[in-house]
């Protein structure tokens, strides 16, 4: 079929079709909803819209022969979809039956039930793509006069403007049955057809949106949960009346923009707000019936929408109106590039970011303002996959508009929808109102008033202390008690104390004076801690250097700091200044000359107390100064509200040069408490545990990391702690599994998350952890500390809603007086709150603030990250990289999740390098860096990656970076039948000559929709079953292989979900298949496996529970329970019979709504009946008819053979769960229908225990009621 190329004015002429049925393609739209609607992809569901209509008076045999004429006129465009994806007209097209319910006569309150009856169940009815009538009208006459029109059509072939015009006919014909409209002046497949061919224009567009692609934003960062399925959108809806919608198009018009883009703007300005992105795109979904210029197009029964993603650029300071503007320009620019389809923009977002079966962007936005004035109809739900928010805007008959959100409100958190809506609303009648409004450049979202006080956090008064005055105090209370303790050197606070005040007037001697740096190269003991003091006592400020760094770092820091002195294990000097030895309480004795020596009085709280090191972006580390106010406030927080006393023990196990050790420093001295330090000849956990055991350690503070070694030496030793009464643990993320653990060896022990940053006085917000809820996906940051305010702010500075993600700051006396000799970088990370005033530290991390006031930490905002504790910045390893004379050029990044963190660096050689470099390399940062600070891979490449405007592409090294790459894979050929099935399948699909089984489906070209071609054909060709989402996730020919190889291991066993303790048995419904358990058993979260029917079946039930039961005692040892659903409920009773007739013993049959055999049985149907029922099983099922035509001889086999079993009497517990809506009707006249227990008890000598949950016999697994189901199920199952 050719079709002509585009004439002058861009029309495109419409090719002749032939009168022969063919084939032709799906449009762009029905190409996207079919994928999206398979199983394994992301948010799947079946397309439908479901919307009511109140006629009353109105003349039902009229109506319904005006539904039959216009689908007669209509003919030519009633389309199914065929097995391999395209489709093809249907051959013998009746009118659909109209159900006409009657409820005349009812009371009130059964006639609101009986309508609410029949909309959930029609809102909920997906409708078949395969097959004619995928449509359903329904009638429902009420009260004197009144009828209900109930319409469900799908919208894989319909789209707005054909449904509108369906019905718009419907009522013409109604109107005047005499009437004759014109016929269709092109029919679905020329348009199709003209739409799929390729010109010069579509390849303009090609190069276009591939410019495109590479420079558009992510999504919006919405707040969003994990879905199992996708429960469907429920709709939310605003009416503006004539007078508002046309001050608000007067105000649009005065600013430059049409109403369209008005509310676009107004829409992105709502969503920039609440997710905090400034930069995203939305799905627009737009409709290709004018943009073509096909002509007929604009009047052609079918689905001719199309959807591409939208930039928003919010970033700056600009105006509403000016964003406004630019948007309208990337709209024009847009839509004039069309010509190529909107799936394969979307297929080459998902390709460069390597997320097939994902959704390119969930959130989507509309307009029908073009398509004119239209009734507003009454009830209405729309069903869309892979979207959990469609925002759309409608114009209505009176100059009315109706803005419209469908929205999957499970994926959203409680009550963030309602204040997005609320915000949007507000945001759209203030511009009616006040038109200047467009020309704001502050924010125009009014904000959350309820943050202000849970981000303020409490307040207390403020101790004019320092950090020394703990020590001094505990020596005059306390002499005597034990301070410090390390291995078998310990100290009391009077040793302690004495010790310190030498060593300090030493320092005087050597000219310390107050206000210098004594830079500490020690290691952990009690020299260091005598040191540590003993320059506090001096006047002067302690910088903790680890003398485990390489020597060069060592002397770069002693510089850096302009140190007075140095404390150290060896006398001599260090960049010119002076080593004074340290080697213990006596060695720190003053000299007769030093005694005299009076120590300065009067010391300042404000003046420095420590600078502490960390990893800085220019290649050189960051000393962060602090004085003694924030530290103190912090310690004495913590102290207070944890209840450190002297009795306490804390475990020092955190390097000095980690601000951690502030806290086991100064909070045991503040407490009087004792400090344990780690054995410094034997650095190992279980020279931690043995020392903790040994002194009683009561208080642990660390790094998670570090925790989590000691809990995996003592559950490996089988010792427990119980001693041990409180773990902080910060630094890092903290698993979600850690405090459990930490309870199985401390049972007494509280668990005390903290965060904040050396910046801020090492903590400066917590949490504790009591029990962690399974839904939270981190451990929550906290709440802010004693005075200690957090803030979350957009990027103009604005205080963010509650749940969205923002930039985290940090007020407060906490606050570091900035980086030692460096007020560029102090005046970048320190910034003024512009609505406070107050000074505040941009800590680098992403957060959002809940409801209950604690505050979400997300991530980072630049690459910045920490790695076992550490603070790390890939530039400071990319600076000392470019270094090095072998090296052009470099690029470190961070690989990996939470705990797996580690830095991996990607060089390019000089000329004459070898690929061997790269470990030499390696081992020259290991001599200039710390070892947290030494990727642990450094891989020689050609060329640094970059995207097409010329930057760095660090999502291909992120890639590049992961243990696997097919890209590159070398050929390796089929080796057995199986592969070489799939891979000519494979080469047919993508048109590829030659196809390894390590090559990846999508490097060879593969999307979304020629995967699912691929699945269909493998299903038809090969007879091989697998899903779109095991496509996806195997990729490769062989993984495939062997995910088919592994569901063809059992005749009738397949895994469904991994666990502990008893496995679940499930045993299929008539159908024959497992599939609908998959979630279930995912969300039960124990161990369950399926039951599925093979061909060829037995001929009796009895003979198929044996075959069943042989695989199940095969699988696993007794006590066994079984579950059944359907059919499967008899299948499952007959397997427990034989089972505790075989000596086993069955603990319990949960059935799930069906009732129980009766004895005499009521024998097999006739075939029409069985064809009914199956109708009435897969309506709305994702089945091909190729697959139709095979399940249906299983169902019906199976049927007859439950409706002809002799049930007998079991021992075992029964749980029934009934559904509580809707009726099956192979279940109709059941003797013991209106029993709560449907039978059961007759069948059993155990106990019978029955719930009822929402939802009908076909819906109980759908993502409405999976969750009553599983709740149900845990409370009744064994």
């Amino acid at each position: 079929m050719l079709v002509s190329p585009p004439s002058n004015d861009g029309t495109i002429a419409v090719p002749d079709v032939s009168p022969a049925r063919a084939d032709f393609p799906l449009t762009d739209m029905q190409r996207l909803l079919v994928v999206s609607a398979s199983d394994g992809m992301e948010y799947a569901l079946h397309p439908h819209l479901y919307f009511e209509v109140e006629r009353p008076g109105l003349d039902i045999d009229r109506f319904v022969s005006a539904i039959a004429r216009v689908i007669e006129r209509h003919r030519r465009n009633i389309v199914a979809v065929t097995p391999d994806l395209r489709l093809r007209q249907v051959d013998d097209v009746q009118p659909p039956h109209v159900a006409v319910w009657d409820l005349r006569g009812r009371s009130e309150l059964a006639t609101t039930q009986g309508l609410l009856q029949i909309r959930q169940r029609m809102a909920n009815q997906p409708l078949p793509m395969d097959r004619w009538p995928w449509l359903d009208f329904q009638l429902t006459r009420y009260g004197e006069s009144d009828v209900r029109l109930h319409v469900n059509f799908s919208n894989l072939f319909l789209d707005q403007s054909s449904g509108l015009r369906l019905l718009c006919e419907i009522e013409q014909y109604y109107a005047n049955p005499q009437i004759e409209l014109p016929a269709d002046p092109v029919s679905i497949e020329a348009v199709s057809s003209a739409l799929a061919q390729r010109h010069e224009a579509a390849d303009r567009a090609r190069a276009y949106w591939a410019e495109r692609v590479a420079a558009l934003p992510a999504p919006p960062d919405l707040p969003t949960a994990r879905l199992h399925g996708n429960p469907g959108l429920n709709r939310r809806r605003l009416l503006l009346d004539a007078a508002a919608w046309s001050a608000f198009t007067a105000g649009a018009t005065l600013h430059g923009m049409s109403p369209t883009t008005a509310l676009l703007a107004v829409y992105g300005e709502i969503v920039a707000r609440f997710s905090g992105s400034r930069h995203f795109i939305l799905n627009q979904m737009i409709t290709r019936r004018l943009l073509r210029r096909i002509p007929g197009a604009e009047s052609v029964l079918g689905n001719l929408g199309a959807i591409y993603p939208l930039e928003f650029d919010w970033r700056g300071t600009a105006s509403l109106q000016e964003r406004a503007r630019r948007l309208q320009a990337t709209i024009i620019g847009d839509l004039g590039r069309t010509d190529w389809s909107g799936v394969d923009v979307l297929e080459a977002l998902n390709t460069r970011h390597r997320s097939q079966g994902r959704a390119a962007c969930p959130f989507v936005v509309s307009s029908g303002l073009a398509g004119g004035e239209q009734e507003a109809f009454g009830y209405s739900k729309l069903a869309t996959p892979q979207v959990l928010l469609d925002h759309q805007f409608f114009a209505l008959r009176g100059g009315r508009v109706e803005i419209i959100w469908d929205v999957v409100e499970a994926a959203f958190p409680a009550g963030f929808i309602d204040a997005l809506c609320a915000a949007h609303e507000a945001l759209i009648r203030r511009l009616a109102d006040d038109p200047d409004g467009w020309l704001a450049t502050t924010t125009l979202v009014a904000p959350d008033s309820a943050a202000a006080p849970t981000q303020a956090g409490p307040t207390r008064p403020l101790h004019a202390g320092r950090l020394s005055d703990g020590l001094t105090l505990a020596a005059c209370l306390s002499p005597e008690r034990a301070a410090v303790v390390c291995g078998d050197d310990a100290l009391s606070y009077g040793e302690l104390a004495a010790a310190a005040e030498a060593l300090a007037k030493a320092l005087c001697a050597h000219g310390v004076r107050p206000g210098d740096r004594v830079a500490i190269v020690l290691a952990k003991g009690t020299a260091q801690m005598i040191a540590v003091h003993a320059a506090l006592l001096a006047g002067a400020a302690y910088v903790p250097i680890d003398p485990a760094w390489p020597q060069r770092r060592i002397e770069q820091l002693v510089g850096d700091i302009g140190a007075a002195a140095v404390l150290g294990a060896d006398a001599g000097e260090c960049q010119g200044v002076p080593v004074i030895q340290v080697r213990g309480a006596a060695a720190a004795s003053a000299s007769a000359d030093c005694a005299s020596v009076e120590l300065p009085g009067g010391l300042d709280p404000s003046a420095l107390a420590y600078v502490i090191y960390t990893s800085g972006s220019t290649g050189q580390p960051k000393g962060v100064a602090l004085d003694h106010r924030g530290p103190v406030n912090t310690i004495l927080d913590v102290n207070s509200e944890l209840g450190i006393v002297a009795q306490d023990v804390l475990f020092g196990v955190s390097s000095l040069s980690f601000d951690l050790s502030v806290y086991d420093i100064f909070g045991a001295a503040m407490a009087g408490a004792t400090l344990v330090l780690p054995d410094p000849a034997d650095h190992t956990p279980h020279a931690w545990l043995a020392a903790m055991l040994e002194r009683q350690v009561t208080v642990w503070n660390s790094a998670p990391a570090l925790m989590q070694l000691l809990v995996d030496v003592a559950r490996a030793e089988g010792v427990q702690l119980p001693a041990l009464r409180i773990v902080m643990l910060s630094g890092d993320w903290i698993a979600l599994s850690l405090p459990e653990d930490i309870k199985a060896i401390a049972p007494n022990a509280k668990v005390i998350s903290l965060g904040g940053a050396t910046e801020a006085s090492i903590w400066s917000i917590w949490h504790p952890i009591d029990a962690v809820d399974p839904k939270w996906r981190s451990i929550p940051y906290g709440r802010p500390m004693a005075n200690q305010p957090w803030y979350v702010l957009d990027e103009q500075g604005d205080q963010t809603p509650t749940w969205t993600t923002g930039q985290l700051h940090i007020g407060g006396v906490g606050l570091a007086q900035g980086y030692w000799g460096d007020p560029d970088k102090t005046a970048a990370a320190f910034a003024t709150h512009r609505a406070t005033g107050e000074r505040i530290y941009r800590t680098g991390d992403l957060g959002r603030r809940l409801p209950d006031g604690n505050i979400e930490l997300i991530g980072r905002i630049d690459a910045q990250c920490k790695i076992q504790g550490h603070r790390v910045e890939p530039g400071e390893v990319e600076h000392v990289l470019a270094a090095d004379p072998r090296v052009k050029d470099a690029v470190v990044v961070v690989a990996g999740e939470a705990r797996q963190k580690q830095l991996r660096a990607f060089v390019v050689l000089q000329e004459g390098g070898s690929p061997g470099d790269g470990e030499r390399i390696r081992a020259s940062l290991v001599e200039r860096l710390p070892s947290y600070l030494v990727p642990g891979q450094i891989t020689v490449i050609a060329s640094l990656p970059v995207t097409s405007n010329g930057k760095l592409d660090r999502a291909a090294l992120l890639a590049l970076a992961e243990p696997s790459a097919e890209a590159g894979a070398e050929y390796v050929a089929p080796r057995t039948e199986l592969e070489r099935q799939i891979v000519a399948v494979w080469k047919d699909v993508l048109g590829v000559e030659t196809i390894g089984v390590e090559d990846d489906f999508f490097n060879l070209g593969g999307q979304s929709f020629t995967a699912l071609r691929a699945v269909a054909a493998l299903r038809s060709k090969a007879k091989i079953a697998v899903s779109l989402g095991g496509l996806i996730e195997s990729r490769t020919v062989a993984r495939l292989a062997s995910l088919v190889t592994g569901q063809r291991l059992s005749n009738a066993l397949v895994p469904l979900h991994p666990g502990t303790g008893p496995a679940l048995f499930m045993v299929h419904p008539a159908g024959g298949s497992v599939a609908a358990y998959r979630e279930l058993a995912r969300d039960l979260d124990r161990a369950s496996f399926g039951l599925a029917a093979s061909e060829p079946l037995p001929a009796t039930l009895e003979a198929l529970a044996q075959r069943y039961v042989a695989e199940v005692r095969a699988a696993a040892p007794g006590p066994y329970t079984l579950l059944g659903w359907s059919s499967g409920a008899v299948i499952a009773l007959e397997m427990v019979a034989q089972l505790e007739a075989a000596g086993e013993t069955v603990a319990q049959l949960i059935v799930l709504d069906a009732p129980a055999p009766t004895d005499p049985p009521p024998g097999a149907v006739d075939e029409a009946t069985l064809q009914d029922w199956f109708r009435e099983d897969t309506a709305g099922a994702d089945l091909l008819a190729t697959e139709l035509h095979h399940v249906y001889p299983v169902f019906a086999q199976i049927v007859n053979a439950c409706r002809s079993y002799r049930p007998g009497i079991v021992s075992a517990d029964v749980a029934l769960i009934r559904a509580r809506d809707g009726r099956v009707s192979e279940y109709a006249g059941h003797p013991r229908e209106a029993a709560a227990d449907w039978g059961w008890s007759s069948r059993t000598r155990g106990t019978v225990a029955a719930r009822v949950v929402a939802g009908t016999h076909h819906s109980l697994f759908a993502s409405q009621h999976i969750a009553e189901v599983v709740a149900a199920l845990r409370e009744l199952a064994r």
